[in-house]
């Protein structure tokens, strides 16, 4: 059912899971042609996964077993599974280097999340491209999900439309809107934009993007699914996997 927000607790983000998503979702299309494997995933590192055990949380084989099976993006979807830390460019978020924001006060919403992979006692991650999308799941563990920040109907009101100017004349017009999302675990929340590119020569492509989030005791799911055209993605298609999301974490 979707439903507004009862947030017993604030999400700690303030445009939670945008950088670290998009970082993934191009590891994903580089890595293209290696099937996922959801229950095995492979560990960051072994002191990641050995602080995890000492702290009594997932190790990244547990946590990955707690990600979506390969069949619930549909037949025709290519899974692959991410080392999220590797792509994830922390601070930066993925934003040309040098790059100009519009409003600059809104850069740090768009550029980064508050808390990056190694501020995660474990993190996995998986992409899965369709004919149609690209969705990347993320589920992310530590104890430091019990802060206080920011949520996505502040980055709305505050941030409605971002203009990112890179050095070589390709622009990036975000526009962001409220999305309603499933009521589940401690707090969810959600948020729709739409993303213009320009590039210098004038060529341009305009897609739609869901994001969702929620966070379940020390656990975090983020979903993000990304058109690869202008058509309008499925809104209800996606609340139904991001409450599917939310039930495997929990039953991992």
């Amino acid at each position: 059912m979707i439903a507004s927000m009862r947030r017993r607790r604030s999400l700690p983000i303030v445009l939670a899971g945008l950088g670290v998503a998009a970082a993934v979702a191009g590891c994903a299309d580089r890595g293209e042609g290696e099937a996922a494997a959801p229950a095995s995933g492979e560990p960051a590192s072994a002191g990641s996964s050995a602080a995890a055990e000492e702290d009594g949380g997932s190790t990244q084989d547990e946590l990955a077993a707690a990600l979506l099976p390969a069949e619930a993006f549909g037949p025709d979807a290519n899974v692959v599974t991410v080392d999220v830390r590797q792509v994830s460019t922390s601070a930066t978020g993925g934003l040309p280097p040098d790059a100009t924001v519009t409003p600059p006060e809104c850069g740090q919403s768009v550029g980064a999340t508050q808390l990056t992979p190694e501020d995660f006692g474990a993190i996995v991650a998986q992409s899965a491209t369709g004919p149609a999308d690209v969705t990347v799941e993320v589920l992310a563990e530590s104890e430091q999900l019990d802060g206080e920040a920011a949520s996505f109907d502040e980055l709305v009101a505050q941030c409605p439309q971002v203009t990112v100017s890179a050095p070589d004349g390709t622009t990036a017009t975000i526009d962001f809107t409220d999305l309603a999302v499933p009521d589940l675990g401690d707090a969810s929340d959600g948020v729709a934009f739409t993303t213009a590119v320009r590039a210098a020569d004038g060529t341009g492509l305009t897609v739609p993007t869901f994001l969702a989030v929620v966070l379940d005791g020390q656990r975090m799911v983020y979903l993000q699914r990304t058109g690869t055209s202008s058509a309008p993605l499925d809104e209800a298609a996606f609340g139904e996997l991001f409450e599917q999301a939310f039930a495997a974490q929990q039953d991992g």
